[in-house]
């Protein structure tokens, strides 16, 4: 990207504190943010949410898999599930997650919940507490698909528009297309 891609405006204000906006009105009982690359920065532009809990995964060099691992030694025990949600997504909405967090019902077999639109998944995804031991295992720039596609008895998809799971701000030019879609 060339530069912190939470960072980048959007709207007025940086991608992560758009994406913490709807996480903070979804009504989850714990909001824990995992920092990594420019730590005090990304800390300082979510200043204005009181109630969430920031760790640092000093080691995020390492891969996607140790802001993951950090995230969840950072949960408290009273826990039964946690929805990953990545900081560069700033279309996903209060309904979606909404959405997956109603489709959990880990005793009738949907232990992991997540979007899935034209025959692909997509994020965020809600896992429940059996499997943060085996995330806890994962290296690399690696995310937990592995844990997913062997578990598929127990994955709960649910429908949803491509945008909103799908586009995340990686590259220039999908920050350029997603400013071309923002109506403000």
């Amino acid at each position: 990207m060339g530069s912190n891609k939470l960072l980048l405006d959007f709207g007025g204000k940086p991608i992560v504190a758009h994406v913490l906006d709807t996480v903070a009105k979804a009504g989850f009982a714990e909001i824990v943010v995992v920092t990594g690359h420019q730590a005090g920065k990304v800390r300082a532009a979510l200043a204005p949410h009181a109630d969430i809990r920031i760790v640092e995964a000093r080691d995020y060099a390492a891969g996607m898999a140790a802001s993951l691992k950090t995230g969840l030694k950072a949960l408290s025990p009273r826990i039964d599930a946690a929805m990953v949600i990545l900081g560069d997504m700033p279309q996903v909405s209060i309904d979606l997650l909404h959405r997956l967090i109603a489709a959990y019902q880990p005793l009738e077999g949907r232990a992991i919940v997540l979007p899935v639109a034209d025959g692909k998944r997509g994020n965020p995804v809600l896992f429940d507490r059996r499997f943060f031991a085996d995330m806890a295992q994962l290296d690399g720039d690696v995310g937990a698909r592995h844990i997913i596609g062997g578990n598929s008895e127990l994955v709960a998809e649910i429908p949803d528009e491509a945008a909103e799971i799908f586009v995340d701000v990686d590259t220039p030019e999908a920050y350029r297309q997603l400013l071309a879609g923002n109506p403000t």
